[in-house]
């Protein structure tokens, strides 16, 4: 879903680029005939697109990413820390472990080291955001994947988490 994800986003950028605006709906962007551009397209079609006024948000699966001005990427960047989340951009009501820490991942701009125990686990995580800082919206997203999830996150650098299980969580179920 991601790489349909970033196709919707770049056929996005290329009709901002082209009419100096985003389009009211995606109805209005042009795809190929590509053998890439058909096999996703039904995946496209599935995101959910909303015209702002900076720009545009995406969702799909219960996950936002927004879109102002001509930023290139997802809005995705650490040093967005003091960036304001709207309430309830992230709603999980029974996401997979594994779902929650890639779009994690995602938002916080890091890559996760993800130890083998840890991606056994089957735990269901259910959280819906208030209206926070992006740095807020990490604290209490790691505090939920631990508690919930059973896992601890490390921070190793910048650009690596590394994700293992809490011993002394209560969590158990595992593939």
């Amino acid at each position: 879903m991601e790489a349909a994800m970033m196709i919707l986003i770049e056929k996005l950028k290329e009709y901002q680029r082209a009419s100096g605006h985003y389009p009211v709906s995606t109805e209005a962007l042009s795809f190929t005939n590509s053998p890439q551009e058909i096999q996703m397209l039904p995946n496209v079609r599935r995101i959910q697109y909303q015209l702002t006024e900076q720009g545009y948000a995406l969702r799909y699966d219960s996950v936002y990413t927004e879109q102002k001005g001509d930023l290139s990427g997802v809005s995705t960047k650490a040093q967005d820390s003091e960036e304001v989340i709207a309430a309830g951009m992230i709603d999980y009501q029974g996401v997979q472990l594994s779902q929650a820490l890639r779009v994690y991942g995602r938002f916080a701009g890091v890559e996760l080291e993800i130890s083998p125990d840890a991606q056994n686990l089957m735990t269901e995580i259910y959280f819906t955001n208030e209206k926070m800082t992006r740095s807020a919206l990490l604290h209490r997203y790691e505090e939920v994947l631990h508690d919930q999830g059973g896992v601890v996150l490390k921070h190793l650098d910048g650009k690596r988490v590394a994700v293992t299980i809490d011993q002394a969580a209560k969590v158990l179920p595992t593939k």
